[in-house]
């Protein structure tokens, strides 16, 4: 897990990894965010938060291919707005 914070502003990030194989991979890794004040002084606290997932497939010891899915959720508008940038964070 790491974690990066300043004044207002808090990401967490946990992975998981398995092996499935001698080759195959699977990681599971979930994002957390929030600021405080998202919106100007005395606003709400905005949040948002992720679930990624990575399979990948070692082709040499050098090179691999992989598929990822990711699903976000950022319900206040503060880190995208309708595909866009909403405020740069």
């Amino acid at each position: 897990m790491s974690e990066q914070t300043d004044d207002s502003r808090t990401y967490l990030i946990m992975a998981w990894r398995q092996r499935i194989g001698d080759r195959l991979h699977y990681v599971l890794q979930h994002d957390l965010g929030w600021q405080d004040q998202a919106f100007g002084a005395g606003s709400q606290t905005a949040h948002w938060y992720s679930i990624v997932q990575y399979l990948t497939y070692d082709i040499a010891d050098e090179l691999g291919v992989g598929l990822r899915a990711e699903w976000f959720r950022d319900q206040d508008g503060f880190r995208y707005d309708a595909g866009e940038p909403a405020i740069a964070p």
